[in-house]
């Protein structure tokens, strides 16, 4: 028997670590290349804002901003998998099913809200800086 991947564990992963990749880790282990190129972004980011510092960090910021909507698309995924089929990728062994509740709804929920913030955030900035020269702010 192996151990029992938990979908809404997984999903909450990757909602909130998930930009360094620990809802990777967690499903596909340490050999998961995607894990490392999640976890990769965070010193590339602050490399890049530490090199190009006469940019707008926003801009140097751009490989952590992609993996944060990167992990959000991917908690969608996770939670709004079939159980059944959930349990025949990532636990075809463990002996036991998974049976979600109400709570990766609310996870799910949450992560729109944020998705959405992130998003329409980052294009108000990118547009100000672009347009204006960031005139207001």
């Amino acid at each position: 028997m192996t151990t029992h991947k938990n979908k809404t564990f997984a999903t909450f992963l990757a909602f909130s670590l998930g930009s360094a990749g620990i809802h990777r880790f967690y499903l596909y282990g340490n050999k998961d290349p995607f894990a490392w190129l999640y976890l990769a972004s965070i010193p590339v980011t602050l490399v890049a804002i530490g090199v190009g510092n006469r940019y707008n960090p926003l801009f140097m910021a751009t490989p952590w901003v992609i993996a944060i909507l990167a992990s959000q698309l991917e908690a969608f995924t996770l939670g709004l998998k079939d159980d059944r089929k959930w349990d025949a990728l990532h636990n075809p062994n463990s002996g036991k099913t998974s049976h979600s509740h109400w709570i990766i709804a609310v996870i799910l929920c949450v992560n729109l809200m944020v998705v959405f913030t992130i998003l329409i955030a980052f294009m108000a900035r990118a547009s100000d800086l672009v347009l204006t020269g960031g005139a207001f702010g």
